[in-house]
């Protein structure tokens, strides 16, 4: 966890040197004590999270229309609703 948590921050201070901009992490979280953890990590790095929760409200309801039945990998249905919310958030929020 602290590793990954160290590559973000990594990737975050990066990202700032070459482009200036806000650096967000998408993360699909759950109700685990790890995602609790990883959240609460992240959050004392501060580190912008998005969770995934806040774009997919139903997905611990309807969850299967997101999913690739095969694998259970979030499916192509799932990005666009992820691009749709990105691209908002962005546009409200450019730097």
């Amino acid at each position: 966890m602290d590793l990954f948590v160290g590559i973000v921050k990594k990737s975050e201070k990066i990202f700032r040197e070459r482009y200036d901009g806000k650096f967000y992490v998408l993360l699909w979280t759950d109700e685990s004590v790890v995602s609790a953890e990883i959240l609460a990590k992240l959050a004392a790095q501060n580190i912008s999270v998005i969770g995934i929760a806040a774009i997919l409200p139903d997905l611990k309801t309807d969850g299967k229309k997101y999913r690739i039945p095969i694998d259970g990998h979030p499916s192509s249905f799932a990005y666009e609703k992820i691009a749709e919310y990105l691209l908002t958030v962005l546009s409200e929020n450019p730097s």
